[in-house]
C-alpha cells in the first residue's frame, strides 16, 4: 500500500475513496511457513478488482503480510503481539486481520481468487440504513452441527445452523464499535484456545467462529444485515485456491 494511498485512507470523509475494497493473501508453503517472498503470488485477481471498482471511483488496498504487520505496529501492537505468541498457522492472521482493517478504515472485504457475480462492487456494501453487512456461506443439517459438538474445543456446544462467510463481509463506518467488538472476541479467542486440529482454527478464528459471535451478539442488531444463502449465492463465487488444512494430507 503506497503513503498516497495509506494518507487517503486516513483521510477525512469527503478525501477518502468512495469505495474501498481489501484484499489479503499471505502466501506460505506446504507446511504453511511463509514465504519469504511475500509477493509470490498470483496478482491477477488483485489487478482485475483494480479494474472492476474504477468506474466506481473506487480503490483496492492489497494486503500483504509486511503491509500488515507495519500497520498493527502502528495502531494495534497488542493486537500484533497476540498473533505473534500464539496464532498457530498464517490462516489465523488473516483470519483477525481481515476484520481489523475493514474495523479500521471500513468498506468491503474480498477473498482472494473469489468472484463477484454482480456488476458492482457497490453492491456488496450494507443498504436499509445498515452499517454491517454479512453473507451466508452455508446452512447446517442438524444432525451435521450435532456432530460437530462431539470435537473437544466445542465442548460439547453443538455448531450454529448457520454459517457466516467471512470471506466477503463489509461495513459503511470507520471505527464502527459492533466490529471491534468483533476483533476482540476473534483476539481473545487466539490467546486463550490452542490448536490441536484443523477445526480448532475454524472455531478460534474462522466461520464457525464468526457464526457463535453472530447468534450470540449480532443477529438482533438492527445495524447488522445478513445476507440470505440464496442471495450470497447469486453474488459471490467462493473460490479459495489455497488451503490452510493440514489434517489428512498426504
Amino acid at each position: 500500500m503506497s503513503l498516497g494511498l495509506y494518507s487517503q485512507l486516513e483521510a477525512k470523509p469527503a478525501h477518502r475513496p468512495p469505495l474501498l475494497v481489501h484484499m489479503m493473501y499471505f502466501p506460505w508453503d506446504r507446511d504453511q511457513h511463509l514465504l519469504e517472498n511475500e509477493q509470490n503470488f498470483d496478482h491477477q485477481p488483485y489487478l482485475e478488482m483494480q479494474k472492476r471498482v474504477q468506474k466506481d471511483h473506487g480503490r483496492v488496498v492489497m494486503w500483504t503480510y509486511s503491509k500488515a504487520k507495519n500497520f498493527c505496529l502502528k495502531h494495534y501492537p497488542k493486537i500484533w503481539s497476540v498473533l505473534q505468541q500464539h496464532a498457530a498457522r498464517p490462516v489465523m492472521y488473516v483470519d483477525v486481520l481481515r476484520w481489523l482493517v475493514v474495523y479500521h478504515f471500513g468498506g468491503i472485504y474480498w477473498q482472494y481468487h473469489s468472484i463477484p457475480l454482480v456488476e458492482s462492487m457497490t453492491g456488496f456494501l450494507p443498504c436499509n440504513g445498515k452499517q454491517i453487512r454479512l453473507f451466508t456461506e452455508c446452512i447446517l443439517t442438524q444432525e451435521f452441527a450435532q456432530q460437530m459438538a462431539q470435537n473437544p474445543i466445542r465442548r460439547g456446544e453443538p455448531e450454529e445452523l448457520v454459517r457466516v462467510a467471512s470471506q466477503v463481509f463489509s461495513c459503511s463506518t470507520k471505527k464502527n464499535k459492533i466490529l471491534r467488538k468483533l476483533v476482540d472476541f476473534l483476539v481473545t479467542r487466539v490467546k486463550k484456545n490452542k490448536v490441536h486440529c484443523d477445526y480448532d482454527i475454524l472455531y478460534i478464528s474462522g466461520n464457525a467462529g464468526i457464526s457463535e459471535y453472530y447468534d450470540q451478539c449480532m443477529q438482533h442488531n438492527p445495524r447488522v444485515e445478513l445476507v440470505s444463502l440464496e442471495e450470497t449465492g447469486k453474488m459471490i463465487n467462493f473460490n479459495p485456491k489455497s488451503s490452510w488444512r493440514l489434517d489428512g494430507r498426504k
